[in-house]
């Protein structure tokens, strides 16, 4: 299991990094982000602290650190400047403190993490369907939380979250020892707010995205450029993405799902994976949905983590509910649609960790 929302003696947290790492180790957990509270006072005081520890402890244990923030009770019009000074600092998961019902968050928080386009929108309270859209469409995952009080609007976000397709994730906001949740007791916590071992599944390769290559822990950015294959049966729709892409590395294209198999295969045969695929769904001869099913597929033959898979991001006119719900079942890491606006997709690269 992959917890998200976990707490140190940088704020409130009754542990130190390596205690929390050790304790949550043998709970069952195979990684964690440190998300101690901050605003703009320590915010660089914070980061760069679980930065450093989390490259020290990753380099040691058979776990995995992931150093972030939670941005709480920050004023809405500030969210957005705070997670981009976080994420200059070098935080690899922004959680913002979502508008619980058991603390006077100001309203209109919610709102502003979206608009922020954060990672993790943490214990929202009565969001909005309106707020559960966005977040889909901008691929922000909505918490379902362990925490006493926060909890008792779980089965309404996961309501918001089923009504909308908006990407769910079970944290703990684990501040003590006994808040740590084994995978065991997460998955009831996710069965009692009405939802199923499945969604508990769906919620950890959410989570999983979040997992650092080998080595970038404390890095701003990917060192070696990306490699990148854009599939699409569109020749103008190739260009136009190849053309915001290819600043941040090379890009191949294939024009169906059955050359994208093949170029995928190649790739993995000669070890130089892809490290993004943007894929269409609809195209002739073998579609995106089933290209994806192949890929991953292929991946799982080889026996690769989930950090060492292949982002893979759907770009498509698709839009109704049902099509983001299975291309997400089938494991894709993002969802675009068409038309396709660079800035958006760009941001769902960085969101899954390859660009700055």
């Amino acid at each position: 299991m992959i917890d998200l929302h976990t707490h140190t003696i940088f704020s409130d947290g009754a542990l130190i990094p390596a205690e929390l790492a050790r304790r949550a180790q043998v709970a069952g957990l195979k990684a964690m982000a440190m998300t101690d509270h901050g605003d703009h006072s320590n915010l660089d005081f914070i980061i760069p602290r679980l930065v450093t520890v989390a490259r020290e402890l990753n380099a040691v244990m058979p776990f995995i650190v992931i150093p972030g923030i939670e941005l709480t009770h920050v004023p809405p019009p500030l969210i957005a400047d705070a997670a981009k000074k976080a994420r200059d600092l070098g935080a690899r998961v922004v959680v913002v403190h979502g508008e619980t019902i058991v603390e006077p968050v100001c309203p209109g928080t919610n709102q502003a993490a979206i608009d922020a386009r954060v990672d993790v929108l943490a214990h929202p309270g009565m969001i909005s369907e309106a707020e559960a859209t966005q977040a889909a469409e901008m691929g922000i995952l909505l918490e379902i939380t362990g925490r006493k009080g926060h909890s008792l609007t779980n089965g309404h976000v996961a309501r918001m979250a089923q009504k909308t397709g908006a990407r769910l994730v079970v944290n703990s906001d684990s501040h003590a020892p006994g808040d740590l949740m084994s995978p065991e007791w997460a998955q009831k916590v996710v069965l009692g707010a009405g939802l199923t071992e499945a969604d508990f599944q769906a919620m950890q390769l959410a989570a999983a995205q979040f997992l650092p290559k080998a080595g970038t822990i404390g890095a701003k950015h990917k060192a070696a450029p990306l490699k990148m294959l854009i599939v699409d049966d569109d020749a103008v729709s190739r260009m136009v993405l190849c053309r915001g892409l290819e600043p941040h590395g090379k890009c191949h294209t294939a024009s169906n799902g059955r050359e994208a198999i093949e170029a995928f295969r190649k790739a993995l045969a000669t070890n130089e994976k892809f490290d993004l695929i943007c894929l269409d769904v609809m195209m002739p001869d073998v579609d995106g949905r089933s290209a994806l099913t192949q890929i991953r597929f292929l991946e799982e033959d080889r026996d690769l983590e989930p950090e060492q898979r292949v982002k893979i991001i759907m770009t498509t006119t698709l839009s109704e509910r049902k099509d983001i719900e299975g291309a997400f079942r089938d494991q894709c890491d993002a969802y675009v649609t068409k038309p396709v606006k660079i800035q958006d997709l760009l941001e769902r690269v960085r969101q899954l960790g390859l660009i700055a």
